[in-house]
């Protein structure tokens, strides 16, 4: 079987506005119809992509007619077929496809899909739809599809937990900022205040016993004077107050010995627990300032790794990136220049949107010719958006890519190579 073909002729009777017509084609030249609005140059189009779809017509009958009835003939380099199709007002409907020795061909509907794509019908309806439609048909046209959906879903896990671990980078530098160590040399461990305290607590005891000698010795002492006072007023009983304070005196003097000792040692003791207790207060200052330092070493060895690990996060988004523009460049997409990401389509960088509508119009036509179908034809059906510039491109275009174009164009006057269409019926 040939490998492409085209249209090469088309009867139509009472299909939508078309009385009847019969046209001849020679494959290679563009089948432009031309006609005023409502003459019916649509309806003659889409006559053609009835014939191999059975699509496009609400209403296909002609009003007053009660069939209507499309034959199209394909031809190849060293085959042809012809195509009819018929429809009844009752509702009836057939297909029949036969070849060039009037064999009919089995599966009739299954084997013009296969030969035709419905991109060729309207390859501008490209230019209206969503962003992410167009890639997902680019996706499949250039053969990557596969390849670029898993890179993009890494992509989107990675940078899923990329946000996580930044909110984290933010909340420890937050917790870092707040932790202010006090300036100058910090130990990395804590002083033992314990064991200050036990000690201290030490020196407390024996202040409290020097405190209860001191006082045994002021209860002595105002004994003595006690007595002395007694001797004195009481003549009589000299001799007893003599021997009792002959026995307090060695008393007195042994206490006052032991008294003073201890007050001296007890001098001692409160200054060496004064000194303690600047040891504790400092030492605890210390402490305060080693747990800082320690909860600052830890947030910050978070924060490293934190910081890493985004940034190993964000290596593997770059190189998945980098090996899709790698992909795409190597894949089939039929414009040079033409890529695409989750946000939309690209040429030349500059999103398809914003191109001007004849670029959006050759654009989406070459795209539509990427597929190379058997049957190589494609319809122009906003060809006067078109300025002859933009018609002639896309014109070349289909012949270098072996297409026949088909176009539409709106003139109240026939033009030179057109079929030109009024009330239904071809007048040029």
């Amino acid at each position: 079987m040939s490998k492409t073909f085209h249209i090469t002729g088309l009867q139509v009777s009472d299909f939508k506005k078309i009385t009847a017509v019969r046209l001849e084609f020679d494959g290679t030249k563009p089948i432009v119809v031309s006609g005023d609005n409502g003459a019916g140059k649509s309806s003659l189009i889409d006559s053609m992509f009835f014939a191999l779809n059975g699509k496009g017509a609400e209403k296909p009958i002609r009003d007053g007619a009660t069939k209507a009835k499309v034959v199209l003939k394909i031809a190849g380099e060293d085959q042809a077929f012809e195509v009819e199709r018929v429809v009844t007002a009752k509702g009836g409907a057939s297909l029949k496809v036969t070849d060039g020795e009037g064999r009919q061909v089995p599966k009739a509907q299954t084997f013009l899909d296969a030969m035709f794509s419905d991109r060729s019908i309207d390859p501008l309806a490209f230019m209206h739809m969503k962003p992410k439609d167009q890639i997902a048909a680019l996706k499949v046209l250039s053969g990557v599809g596969a390849q670029i959906d898993a890179i993009d879903a890494d992509e989107k896990k990675l940078m899923e937990d990329r946000r996580i671990v930044n909110g984290t980078v933010k909340s420890l530098e937050a917790q870092l900022d707040a932790i202010q160590v006090p300036a100058g040399a910090i130990p990395d461990r804590e002083v033992d205040v314990a064991a200050k305290a036990s000690e201290l607590n030490q020196i407390a005891d024996f202040i409290a016993k020097a405190n209860e000698a001191i006082r045994e010795h002021s209860a002595l002492v105002n004994q003595r004077d006690n007595l002395q006072l007694e001797v004195a007023s009481l003549e009589d009983r000299l001799a007893e107050a003599k021997a009792a304070l002959a026995g307090l005196e060695v008393n007195v003097g042994a206490s006052k010995t032991r008294a003073d000792q201890m007050r001296a040692k007890a001098t001692e003791e409160q200054a060496r627990a004064d000194a303690i207790r600047d040891e504790i207060s400092r030492a605890q200052e210390t402490n305060r300032a080693v747990q800082l330092k320690a909860r600052r070493n830890d947030v910050s060895d978070r924060l490293t790794a934190e910081q890493r690990k985004a940034n190993e996060m964000t290596d593997k988004i770059e190189k998945g990136r980098s090996e899709k523009v790698r992909i795409l460049s190597e894949s089939k997409l039929p414009v040079k220049g033409l890529t695409f990401t989750e946000d939309g389509l690209f040429l030349d960088g500059i999103p398809f949107q914003d191109l001007n509508t004849a670029l959006q119009i050759r654009t989406c036509c070459a795209i539509a010719m990427a597929e190379k179908p058997a049957l190589r034809i494609i319809h122009v059906k906003e060809a006067a958006l078109c300025n002859r510039a933009t018609f002639t491109a896309i014109a070349e275009m289909a012949a270098e890519n072996g297409y026949e174009l088909i176009a539409e164009h709106f003139s109240e006057q026939p033009i030179a190579d057109a079929i030109h269409i009024i009330n239904g019926e071809v007048v040029a």
